[in-house]
């Protein structure tokens, strides 16, 4: 798939819900850029592993949160705050490589 044809799927207004949920079945991406691109990014909800995802980064965002509950606010509290922020910086870094347009392009091998 050319980056051309994801750029379109992207831009058309049909494949945005309410201009905020991404679902376009034709666009193999998981994780596309929001319609304002400096917003971050939004799950492809066509995808099927779009609410597994969802789930899976809720955890990683709740989890700090309740071992914070659980130990109470102590020492270890500054490692679960470093732990998510490391944890935010390296999905950040997934997401934009996973809505990169780029990644789908045919790329010529060295044959």
């Amino acid at each position: 798939m050319n980056p051309e044809l994801l750029e379109r799927y992207w831009r058309d207004p049909a494949h945005w819900q309410k201009g905020i949920y991404y679902r376009c079945a034709e666009d193999p991406r998981l994780i596309v850029p929001k319609k304002k691109k400096w917003h971050g990014w939004t799950l492809n909800f066509a995808r099927p592993m779009a609410i597994p995802a969802l789930l899976l980064m809720m955890v990683f965002v709740a989890s700090p949160l309740v071992a914070l509950a659980y130990y109470g606010y102590d020492p270890r509290t500054l490692i679960w705050w470093v732990g998510l922020i490391i944890v935010l910086v390296i999905l950040s870094g997934i997401s934009a490589y996973a809505a990169s347009p780029r990644r789908f392009s045919k790329k010529p091998t060295n044959s």
